[in-house]
Order: C-alpha cells, then sequence, then structure tokens
C-alpha cells in the first residue's frame, strides 16, 4: 500500500505470513521483514499467532488484539453477534499483568504458548527490567556486533525473577541473575539468596560484584555524561540535558534501527567488562 507518485509512506500488510511454516522458517521471514524495511522507507504491519515472529526488540510498537466476548473454555457457546475487539498498546497490557514473571511473559501467556519438550532453551541472564534488556542489547548486538553469544531476559523489576528462577531450576538449564548496584539491587540479591539457598548459589550479581567502583550505580550509569546525552539527541535532537524517560527510549529506537553511534573509550570498556563477566560466569 503505497500514495501514488511517491516511494516513501509504504505499508506491508500481512496477515498470518507464518501459516504452514515451520520455525526456522518462521526465523527466516522475520529476518526478511525487517531487511524490507532496511532497503526501502517502508512500514510492516502483520498479525500473527505465533511466538517465532515476535522481535523482542519491537514490543514497545506492537498491540494486543483480543475477542472479550470470547470464552476459550466454552468455545462451542460463542455467538458471533457478542463480538467484541479491543486493541492496545503491549506495554499497557504489561502494566495490567502486575503478576507476570517477566516482560515477556504476557505476550505468551496471550498466545498460549508452552515450550515443547524438544525446543532448545538457551542459558540466559536475568536482567531487572525492559530497560537494562535494551541498553545491554543495544551494547551487545550494535556496538559490538554480536560479539558476545548472550541471551538477556528481562523481569520486571528487581525483585520479580522469582518464577523464572524456579522455571530454569526445574528445566536444568543455566542462567545467572544481574542486578543494580542500587539499595533495592542489593535487598533483592539478599532475599533470593535467603529463599534460594544453594538454587541460586554463584549465579546472582549485583554490578559492584563486576567492579566496586559501581557500587550504587545501575546500568545506564555506566554510560559517560556525554554519552548518554548523544545517544539521546540521536533521537530527540531538540533536547539540551539527560532525561530518563527520553534516554530509554532513544536506546530502544536505537536498538531496533541499529544505529551505531561513536561512543567514548570509557563507556565501551565498562559494558566490555560486563559480557566478559557474564560470559564467564555462564560458562564455568
Amino acid at each position: 500500500m503505497a500514495r501514488l507518485n511517491t516511494a516513501s509512506n509504504i505499508f506491508f500488510l500481512f496477515d498470518e505470513p507464518a501459516s504452514n511454516l515451520h520455525q526456522t522458517a518462521q526465523s527466516r521471514l522475520l529476518n526478511a521483514l525487517e531487511d524490507l524495511t532496511d532497503q526501502a522507507p517502508a512500514s510492516v504491519i502483520y498479525a500473527t499467532h505465533s511466538h517465532h515472529m515476535i522481535d523482542p526488540k519491537c514490543l514497545e510498537s506492537a498491540f494486543i488484539v483480543r475477542n472479550m466476548a470470547l470464552d476459550y473454555e466454552n468455545e462451542n457457546e460463542y455467538n458471533s453477534s457478542m463480538t467484541d475487539i479491543k486493541i492496545e498498546r503491549y506495554r499497557t497490557f504489561v502494566s495490567k499483568n502486575p503478576s507476570s514473571t517477566s516482560y515477556y511473559q504476557p505476550i505468551l501467556d496471550v498466545l498460549e504458548y508452552r515450550p515443547s519438550n524438544l525446543e532448545f532453551i538457551p542459558d540466559i541472564v536475568l536482567v531487572e527490567g525492559k530497560n537494562d534488556f535494551y541498553a545491554l542489547s543495544y551494547f551487545n548486538e550494535v556496538i559490538f556486533s554480536n560479539s558476545n553469544d548472550t541471551h538477556l531476559c528481562p523481569g520486571g523489576g528487581a525483585g520479580s525473577l522469582d518464577n523464572v528462577i524456579r522455571l530454569y531450576y526445574a528445566w536444568g538449564k543455566n542462567f545467572i541473575i544481574l542486578l543494580d548496584a542500587d539499595t533495592e539491587g542489593i535487598t533483592q540479591k539478599r532475599r533470593y539468596n535467603n529463599l534460594f539457598g544453594r538454587i541460586v548459589e554463584d549465579k546472582i550479581y549485583c554490578l559492584s560484584d563486576i567492579d566496586k567502583k559501581w557500587n550504587k550505580k545501575g546500568i545506564e550509569k555506566l554510560i559517560n555524561d556525554t554519552d548518554r546525552l548523544n545517544l539521546q539527541k540521536a533521537v530527540f535532537p531538540g533536547t539540551t540535558s539527560y532525561k530518563k524517560k527520553s534516554f530509554n527510549l532513544a536506546i530502544q529506537e536505537l536498538l531496533v534501527t541499529k544505529n551505531k553511534l561513536s561512543l567514548s573509550g570509557e563507556t565501551e570498556s565498562n559494558f566490555k567488562q560486563i559480557f566478559t563477566f557474564l560470559n564467564n560466569k555462564l560458562n564455568q
């Protein structure tokens, strides 16, 4: 769909593009759709019921569509005249599901996803929330060009990771947890250790465990002041001072668009130190 006599504002609309495709083909299709937007001034909109067609980097621009009149336990009693379609942004949907085990869980729940016994479950690094996830992903995927084979999973806050810990322990899969070195991060590290005991022995770390100079700091504080402002201004050029909300939105945009900025040696060194530490702990 496009306006006549113009190459801009092109929209590609797909309805269930992954139908009848196996997992690998769906992953390739997702990459192809991303390439489509990279090579032309175009946008892609598609509907899907497949978790393989969900790009974690794009969840902020995703929408959940549900028929509120449909009772999935009694589908035979459904009357089409009662149809009640609701649509809302994923971020709003997440906020209405405070018991979720991670930022991903609500979308997996609405897709009714359950892993099969044959499905590959990777080792993961659990981080406090989506902002830490986007920042670390930006450095790993864009600044360091995917040089670190690290799978990141965002929680819903420093104290929200209990159920993910239980799942990974039950599955016999490897994980570690990275928390900020602020008061809440240190408090939750202590709580996890008291709650799970040896299950989480040598698996939970605060930033200050990586470098003592990072005590009382969060992930964004490892990006120096000049770099933080430059990252923010790359998306919000009119801003003149650091604003946390704008900065976090800018990191998401830079990650999705793969916009690699030139950053200071200090900032890059901090994040190299993080990934070296995480990879060493996962490989122990």
